[in-house]
């Protein structure tokens, strides 16, 4: 049976999906191309068993909850709580909703539905054949923004998309002189490590390549090495340059110079979907980073603003007009702001 949801159902249910939300994060940047998800089981309001998905391939949430049970007996009376669908179809491991309905868990409580199409509504259908109780709904916003990226990448058909830059306090990205030149402080760039280890790639065009070299990994952070994303014109740069000389992955993504860069880019985010790009942090230069505001292809943009001063150089691209101001807060001696698209909400006229 599909309980439909009520306000009450909610806020009885809210403490436990809460609980496995907190678990999904923890795997934050390690499940890519899968999704972030938690799950807990609860007897008689007393959690007997936690589990999240831990990395691509391994066992899911659900049968990570239900393997630390440690009293299997007590499934037959407990609820299962997951931040997502349970998948009915053999990926990389067996259907969760197998091992659900042979446990004999009576209830299952859903935060959302899963946007893949091999998933979306067959797991639910499995279960409420199978005649157990499902809950959809509770912490449904919150549990569908903590896995953006994977909704992004099944629903627009495109990797979730970052616009990172540091800027001075004059507007400049970097000075007029070519080289390597860090205006954000030593505590931002750990921090963008940090955020090199959360996405599944990190994009940077052959302009950044010429003038800084960067190597592009999380060498200031532990965590999952991103793959690499060279956008360029022709594919001339040789190995002398740090990016093409690491082992790790990397994706060289060729456009036309004769085109708009902005109208090349769904080709570009079209591409990375193929390769099952989840997300991508642009860590470009102001051209490059223009053209995606300009296509209107981007999910956040993080600005780390600096109290350094060029007096010229590099101009720092323009927000779009749609940005809206989500967070803002101190980074060492930078300010970090993040925007979002603001969502546009049509009132009907009478």
């Amino acid at each position: 049976m599909l309980v439909p949801f009520s306000k009450s159902l909610h806020a009885f249910h809210l403490p436990w999906m809460r609980r496995a939300l907190e678990l999904s994060l923890l795997s934050t940047g390690q499940t890519a191309p899968n999704p972030m998800v938690g799950a807990l089981l609860v007897h008689h309001e007393k959690i007997i068993g936690e589990g999240r998905h831990i990395h691509f391939g391994g066992p899911h949430a659900e049968v990570e909850a239900i393997r630390s049970c440690f009293n299997p007996s007590l499934l037959p009376e407990s609820t299962l709580y997951v931040t997502l669908e349970p998948c009915d179809h053999h990926g990389k491991t067996p259907p969760c909703t197998h091992l659900i309905i042979e446990s004999r868990i009576p209830r299952v409580v859903v935060a959302c539905t899963d946007p893949n199409k091999l998933v979306s509504g067959r797991g639910l259908q499995r279960l409420v054949d199978a005649g157990v109780e499902v809950v959809l709904g509770v912490l449904e916003a919150e549990c569908a923004y903590a896995n953006r990226r994977f909704f992004t990448f099944h629903r627009e058909k495109r990797p979730y998309v970052v616009l990172k830059w540091a800027e001075s306090t004059d507007g400049f990205v970097a000075p007029s002189s070519p080289g390597p030149y860090w205006l954000s402080c030593n505590t931002s760039r750990q921090l963008v490590h940090r955020w090199r280890t959360e996405e599944a790639a990190v994009l940077v065009g052959a302009g950044t390549v010429l003038s800084d070299n960067p190597h592009l990994g999380a060498r200031w952070y532990a965590g999952r090495q991103p793959i690499r994303v060279l956008v360029e014109h022709q594919p001339w740069l040789d190995g002398q340059f740090e990016i093409l000389r690491d082992e790790g992955t990397l994706i060289r993504v060729e456009t036309q110079s004769q085109e708009p860069l902005s109208s090349q880019i769904p080709s570009v985010l079209f591409r990375l979907h193929q390769q099952s790009v989840l997300s991508v942090l642009v860590e470009a230069g102001p051209n490059l980073q223009k053209a995606f505001i300009d296509s209107g292809l981007w999910d956040e943009i993080r600005i780390l603003s600096t109290p350094k001063r060029l007096n010229g150089g590099l101009t720092a691209p323009s927000l779009p007009h749609n940005a809206d101001l989500v967070e803002s807060r101190c980074i060492g001696s930078d300010t970090l702001s993040i925007y979002q698209p603001k969502i546009e909400v049509s009132i009907p006229v009478n």
